[in-house]
């Protein structure tokens, strides 16, 4: 599963979606107790024309 925020920001030369997402992938259950927040990613992206 993938969550994306972002917002739009408009500078000088051209506007521009800031965002920031989170990506979650299964964890086996057997292993949840070790590594489940190793399932989780974050990133963020700038998107301009």
């Amino acid at each position: 599963m993938t969550a994306w925020t972002g917002q739009l920001v408009n500078d000088q030369t051209a506007p521009c979606i800031k965002t920031l997402w989170h990506l979650v992938t299964n964890v086996p259950d057997p292993d949840e107790p070790e590594k489940l927040w190793l399932s989780t990613l974050a990133g963020a992206d700038d998107f301009t024309r």
